[in-house]
C-alpha cells in the first residue's frame, strides 16, 4: 500500500478491491455457515504478506459485519433456541476471554506457527462435523441431554477460544 500522504497507485486500488472481495466472501460464508476465516486469514497472510498477528486483527475486524448480519438474520429463531442460548453463553464468554489472553500473551513467532495448524484443524473439523457429532453422541445416534449439552458446550468453548479470542 502507498505511504500516508503519497498518491495511491492503481495496484493499491486493485489490492483494496481484492481485499474487499475476499472480505465480502468470507463474511457471507460466516453469515450462512461459519468458516469464513478459513479463506480470509490465509489470503491476508499468504496472498497479501501481512504478518500473522496484524492479519489476525484485520481478519477479526473484517468479519464482524457478516457476523452481525447473520445474527440479525437469525434473530427470529431466538425464542425457539433460548434454552440453548442460556447454556452456551457462558462457554462462549469464557472461551473468548481465554482466547484473547492467549492472543496478547503469545509471541508472534509461536502464533505464526500455531495458526496454520489451527486453520488446518478447523478445516478438518468443519468438513467432518456431521460424522464427529454422530460419533461423539454414540453409535445409535441417541444421546442423553447431558451428552448433548457437553458436546455443544465444548464445541462452543473451543471455537470461542480460537475464533473469538485468537480470531483465527
Amino acid at each position: 500500500m502507498a505511504n500516508m500522504g503519497l498518491p495511491v497507485s492503481l495496484s493499491d486500488w486493485a489490492m483494496l478491491a481484492l481485499l474487499a472481495v475476499v472480505g465480502a466472501i468470507a463474511s457471507a460464508i460466516n453469515a450462512v455457515a461459519g468458516g469464513g476465516s478459513l479463506i480470509s486469514f490465509p489470503a491476508l497472510v499468504f496472498g497479501f504478506g501481512l504478518p500473522s498477528i496484524p492479519a489476525n486483527a484485520t481478519n477479526a475486524v473484517s468479519q464482524w459485519p457478516g457476523s452481525l448480519a447473520g445474527g440479525i438474520g437469525f434473530l427470529n429463531l431466538l425464542p425457539s433456541t433460548k434454552r440453548h442460548f442460556k447454556i452456551l453463553v457462558g462457554p462462549t464468554i469464557v472461551g473468548s476471554i481465554i482466547g484473547a489472553f492467549l492472543l496478547v500473551s503469545t509471541p508472534a513467532r509461536l502464533f505464526s506457527v500455531a495458526v496454520p495448524g489451527l486453520i488446518a484443524l478447523a478445516t478438518v473439523l468443519l468438513a467432518f462435523q456431521p460424522q464427529i457429532k454422530a460419533w461423539s453422541l454414540g453409535r445409535d445416534h441417541r444421546s442423553s441431554v447431558l451428552q448433548e449439552h457437553s458436546f455443544k458446550c465444548w464445541s462452543v468453548f473451543t471455537e470461542a477460544t480460537s475464533g473469538r479470542g485468537w480470531g483465527s
